[in-house]
């Protein structure tokens, strides 16, 4: 009867994590300990693998990967997160940022006049080339 149980509630999990539970997958066992899955590159997973070969060099594997993760997370600064988001926006998130900018100095500024400041900008700067 135990057995049946245990058996039944081993189905419904292997269910639960489809394609991630299958074994060799990593993704499955971070989807647990952070209710989503990351997909990692496969120079990162190799970086991380070396790492964790270096910190376990006789094979006991008493360092983990989720405590070189944790040790990396740790060292991320709030000037790395603002230069990855610097690094990684779009045309459009730096227009953003730089109407919300422009209204705070011009709190009745609409879209429309500030791309008119934009415009006015841009001659200026070619006014200036051409002399």
């Amino acid at each position: 009867m135990i057995a049946d149980h245990l058996e039944e509630v081993g189905e419904k999990v292997r269910g639960k994590l489809g394609k991630a539970g299958k074994r060799g997958d990593s993704s499955a066992r971070c989807a647990g300990a952070l209710g989503v899955t990351i997909k990692l590159f496969g120079a990162t997973t190799e970086k991380l693998r070396k790492l964790e070969r270096e910190a376990n060099p006789d094979a006991a594997r008493r360092v983990k990967l989720a405590d070189i993760v944790s040790l990396g997370l740790s060292r991320i600064t709030s000037e790395d997160l603002e230069a990855l988001r610097k690094d990684k926006a779009t045309v459009e998130d730096k227009y953003k940022e730089r109407l919300v900018a422009f209204q705070k100095v011009n709190p009745s500024a609409t879209g429309e006049d500030f791309k008119e400041h934009l415009l006015n900008l841009l001659e200026q700067t070619n006014v200036q080339t051409k002399s």
